[in-house]
């Protein structure tokens, strides 16, 4: 459900994408994989959505992780416990899972959109045309989607714990409550959504 949000997303937002989506599926689709740039850092994406919409991604993904581990859904940040750590260096890997899919997976921007599909055969030949080449592939995203996505996941888990949980304590508006549930911790209200429960709903509180 949450990759056809994104896909959904993507779809409603990008004339790009909708362009792309005639034409062979799975020829496209390898085609684009074939000439993607994994020996490149940047993928010409805007700072915002390369260092931060894309962490708030991986981090969507932690928190899809996270709620679906009986071991450690109910309880609070702890380092100090060896479940706590482990199951962070799992969401860390299924966060990685999901930003490498997103990127050349079957459901994906490769295969939905051809992002870094070239479109003119000067777009494959551009250094031996000597023209500008513009970047479309590269593997920011991939690592930063889980190394940026983790420290999300930390730094609201921090807050949810010792932010939230003192600003339940002194507020008596159930409205308020769930709307600063929201703000202190936007990836699990995301995940929620993604589970059909309410955005603000904590598995360790009411």
């Amino acid at each position: 459900m949450f990759v056809t949000i994104e896909n959904a997303e993507r779809i409603a937002r990008e004339p790009k994408t909708r362009n792309q989506l005639s034409g062979p599926v799975l020829r496209d689709w390898f085609n684009t994989v074939s000439v993607y740039h994994f020996d490149n850092w940047n993928d010409g994406g805007k700072f915002f959505t390369s260092y931060l919409a894309h962490p708030a991604q991986g981090a969507t993904a932690a928190a899809i992780f996270w709620q679906n581990n009986d071991r450690v859904r109910h309880s609070e940040q702890d380092f100090h416990s060896a479940t706590y750590r482990k199951a962070l260096l799992q969401a860390f890997a299924f966060a990685t899972v999901d930003a490498v899919l997103w990127k050349v997976g079957p459901l994906s921007e490769s295969s939905i959109g051809n992002v870094g599909l070239p479109v003119h055969s000067w777009d494959r030949n551009c250094r031996a045309f000597h023209i500008p080449c513009v970047d479309r592939t590269g593997v920011s995203d991939m690592v930063m989607n889980e190394v940026g996505g983790t420290a999300m996941t930390v730094g609201f888990q921090w807050l949810d714990k010792h932010l939230q949980r003192r600003i339940e304590s002194h507020l008596q508006s159930r409205a308020l409550i769930d709307i600063t549930r929201m703000l202190t911790y936007p990836p699990q209200s995301l995940a929620n959504i993604v589970r059909l429960r309410a955005p603000w709903f904590r598995d360790n509180r009411r």
